[in-house]
C-alpha cells in the first residue's frame, strides 16, 4: 500500500511539475496550477512531444496558461482547447 501510495506522490509531481518553468513569476492558485500542469501533459503526449525544451512544448504550456487566464480551470478542458489550437 505505501508503494502505491509513494507511486501516486511521484506521478503527481511529475503532472505539477512541467508547467512550473513556463510561468515566469505569475501567480495562481494551487488547484489552477495542477490543473493546467495536468493539461500539459494531456497535451504533449497527445502531440508526441517528449522533450520539455522543445520550443513547440513551450508555444503549448503558453497557450495552456493563456487560456487559464481567460478562466478555463478544468484540465480536460483546457487540454481539448489546446489541441484544437496546435493539432
Amino acid at each position: 500500500m505505501l508503494n502505491n501510495l509513494s507511486e501516486q506522490g511521484e506521478a503527481k509531481r511529475r503532472a505539477s511539475a512541467p508547467i512550473t518553468p513556463f510561468l515566469q513569476g505569475q501567480a495562481f492558485d494551487p488547484e489552477t496550477v495542477q490543473a493546467m500542469a495536468n493539461a500539459l501533459v494531456m497535451t504533449c503526449e497527445a502531440l508526441g512531444l517528449s522533450d520539455r525544451d522543445h520550443a513547440m512544448t513551450q508555444l503549448v504550456a503558453e497557450k495552456i496558461i493563456e487560456l487559464a487566464k481567460r478562466g478555463l480551470k478544468n484540465p480536460t478542458a483546457l487540454h481539448l482547447a489546446a489541441i484544437k489550437e496546435f493539432g
